[in-house]
């Protein structure tokens, strides 16, 4: 997927490529900027209802990695209007995809699974082998998260095959970093990083930064089970940067508080609670409940290296009670098995 090049008259399909291709390298505000433009340019005709809705499409993948998630479900339902009249099936099916991953983020995971059966069958009339591969992708992760470790194993392999076929090398790249997290919930440390290191590698050899910084900060999260420090915090050394240039305030959040952690193994806890908080602060502008998990998790970690088992326990256990509410089985067993571990 080439850029338009200068001095040369692009059609619209030119045009979705080069936008497709901005968001794939994690350029999402100049993708939203140059959206804006096609759509401008674009009379509102039957004809461009396609096209129309590709645009919605972008938008909402854009709106989604910059954290709106309210604007980019809106653009989302948008895409799907256009493109059930325009009878383009892929384009539905796909911003169908955006919404459930929506859904299970905000542990909404019945909702997310309804809707990904709808966005099955609606892909595979379609015939198109990245579509069908993201709605693999996306249920292999809802999986995931109650426990049904086979289920999801057999959704990612589905989905990386078919992302194969299809030649899209930036969903197959984030199909291999979540499939990483199925060996990471049930302790497989070694098998985990290794994964990941391998999404990395992947996704910086095809200049995927956003997909190769969160390759690097879930690797980190594994190699710190496995007492790795210095390579962890190499990882989001490397992150970091990247996810502050791209806006990336999810991938900023898990970054700052696994650092966190790092810096309280160090010994470091002054330094480790203003990580925390820097992590916190960026948490304020997304919406998504279990990330108040995640932080009482690292601030339990923070709280057992000082020494304060009582304080520990007891965010850990607010920690479960969060993944408990939001039905996420596999955090749930993560933490009972750190307070194990703790008590």
């Amino acid at each position: 997927m080439e850029p338009q090049t200068k001095g040369k008259v692009a059609g619209p399909e030119a045009s979705l490529k080069h936008l497709q291709d901005l968001i794939d390298k994690g350029d999402w505000k100049q993708a939203l900027t140059e959206i804006d433009a096609l759509q401008q340019s674009t009379p509102k005709t039957l004809e461009t209802r396609a096209i129309m809705a590709s645009c919605h499409l972008l938008r909402a993948r854009a709106l989604m990695h910059l954290g709106d998630f309210t604007k980019a479900w809106a653009e989302s339902d948008r895409a799907q209007t256009l493109a059930k009249e325009a009878l383009r099936p892929a384009i539905e099916a796909e911003a169908m995809c955006v919404v459930a991953n929506i859904h299970w983020k905000k542990g909404k995971l019945l909702e997310a699974h309804a809707l990904l059966e709808k966005a099955f069958v609606v892909a595979s009339s379609s015939n198109d082998d990245r579509v069908l591969g993201i709605v693999n992708l996306e249920m292999a992760s809802v999986h995931m998260k109650t426990q049904e470790y086979s289920e999801a194993e057999r959704e990612y392999r589905e989905a990386i095959l078919a992302l194969e076929r299809a030649g899209d090398h930036r969903q197959l790249a984030r199909a291999y970093n979540n499939f990483a997290h199925v060996f990471l919930y049930q302790g497989m440390w070694q098998r985990a990083e290794e994964m990941f290191l391998k999404c990395r590698k992947l996704s910086e050899k095809a200049g995927f930064r956003s997909a190769g910084a969160w390759a690097s900060f879930n690797r980190a999260d594994a190699l710190l089970e496995l007492e790795k420090i210095k390579e962890a915090k190499e990882e989001l050394d490397r992150a970091l940067p990247i996810l502050e240039e791209l806006g990336d305030t999810y991938g900023q959040t898990v970054t700052r508080s696994i650092y966190s952690v790092i810096f309280a193994m160090e010994g470091d806890f002054a330094k480790a609670e203003k990580s925390l908080e820097a992590a916190k602060e960026v948490n304020k502008k997304i919406d998504i409940p279990h990330m108040k998990g995640r932080l009482a998790r690292d601030q339990a970690m923070i709280c057992k290296f000082r020494g304060d088992k009582t304080r520990a326990i007891k965010l850990l256990k607010e920690a479960r009670d969060v993944y408990q509410s939001l039905g996420s089985t596999s955090e749930v067993a993560r933490m009972e098995k750190k307070l194990k571990e703790i008590s």
